[in-house]
């Protein structure tokens, strides 16, 4: 998931670039989205190699730094994500434990009550992105199917969740899966992932754009931002302020920052690596968890603060 707050350049705070390394948690896991709701960071669900799909619904409690569990994500999968809209966390799509083909599920939690509630199901979505821009959900792209060599993607959509319905959207140029969409300048924005385009011979050549793509749901026209400098999936991220914070390529704890202003802005490395991790922003801070790493599925629960309180 990648909710950015782009406001402008620190507010003319101190950089200090500080990592710290925080409680793990009970249990590891990989594919999982997390999301940040009033001081607290929400982890529903998850899959590792011990014990393969679980529904716990892991809650870390920023100012005392301990964890405790919720009502449990009503379906086992992998691969969805999710957003905070309004205080309440919204998950979407992903695999099922068993199932052959991704589906298109939309549950709502409610911190207040920790109650799931069911919502208009989208379309069927796996390895998509997602964000929230203007109150609403937006969905890009991902694979209708499990079966990639249909390389069968689904568009653009949003979700409002006060009429608890799905619209169509006109799509970019280029569809991919495993991209960032992230709220960025009065738009939403697409960074990185992966493609892929018939080779006219039953095959398919795979590219990884590093193009920046921008939508104005204001005027319903897509145009292009300033280039990354790769392209790469399975990365994630947050924004804070008018930076893009993303990490998450290959086991590597590379961190990258893109400002919007200044462009590429080289961030120190994590602590640890976090392929197929998942990430949060709260209180100007930005936080890392679980994924890949040297030695199997992590645990662990890292914070990165770029500039001073």
């Amino acid at each position: 998931m990648l909710e950015a707050m782009l406001a402008g350049g620190g507010g003319g705070r101190v950089p200090i670039k500080k990592w710290t390394t925080l409680t793990p948690a009970p249990k590891a896991t990989v594919t999982t989205p997390m999301v940040a709701i009033e001081g607290k960071l929400y982890l529903p669900g998850g899959y590792n190699y011990t014990d393969s799909h679980y529904n716990t619904h892991q809650c870390y409690d920023i100012a005392t730094d301990t964890w405790s569990t919720k009502a449990p994500l009503p379906f086992l999968g992998m691969n969805y994500t999710a957003v905070a809209i309004n205080g309440k966390m919204y998950v979407y799509g992903g695999t099922l434990k068993g199932a052959s083909a991704y589906n298109g599920a939309l549950w709502c939690y409610d911190p207040t009550t920790n109650t799931w509630v069911a919502c208009a199901t989208g379309q069927n979505s796996g390895y998509h992105a997602l964000t929230v821009h203007g109150e609403k959900l937006y969905v890009y792209s991902g694979f209708s199917f499990s079966n990639n060599n249909t390389r069968n993607y689904n568009g653009f959509r949003v979700y409002d969740p006060v009429t608890n319905t799905w619209a169509g959207l006109p799509n970019t140029p280029g569809n991919r899966a495993f991209a960032i969409l992230v709220s960025l300048e009065g738009r939403v924005g697409l960074l990185g992932g992966y493609s892929s385009v018939s080779n006219g011979a039953g095959g398919f050549i795979d590219t990884y754009p590093n193009t920046i793509r921008r939508f104005d749901p204001s005027t319903g026209a897509w145009d292009v931002g300033t280039p990354l400098d790769l392209g790469a999936q399975n990365w994630f991220g947050d924004g804070i302020d008018d930076t893009v914070y993303v990490t998450g390529v290959a086991n590597n704890p590379q961190c990258r920052e893109y400002n919007t202003l200044k462009g590429l802005i080289n961030t120190p490395s994590s602590p640890s690596s976090h392929q197929n991790g998942c990430s949060a922003v709260w209180d100007g801070k930005w936080y890392l968890f679980g994924g890949y790493m040297t030695g199997g599925v992590s645990n662990k629960l890292e914070c990165y603060q770029p500039f001073s309180d």
